[in-house]
């Protein structure tokens, strides 16, 4: 079973419930299935900060796994 999800450009904020992209599950290789993929809750735009922090949380993520190999 794989599941893809498709969406064009994520808006920079979204409310809860506002409808993203598609999810379509495939079974070896074909289509059996797809629905709208929504935002469960909402979200605003980061701030320069969070952007700051999410790009260094990911980085040192990286480190890590990459020192535990």
């Amino acid at each position: 079973m794989e599941r893809r999800a498709t969406t064009e450009e994520l808006p920079l904020s979204a409310s809860a419930g506002e409808e993203l992209g598609e999810v379509e599950v495939l079974v070896d290789g074909q289509s059996v299935g797809s629905s709208p993929l929504v935002a469960q809750e909402g979200y605003e735009e980061a701030s320069l900060w969070d952007s700051v922090w999410y790009a260094v949380e990911g980085l040192v993520e990286r480190a890590w796994a990459w020192l535990l190999g």
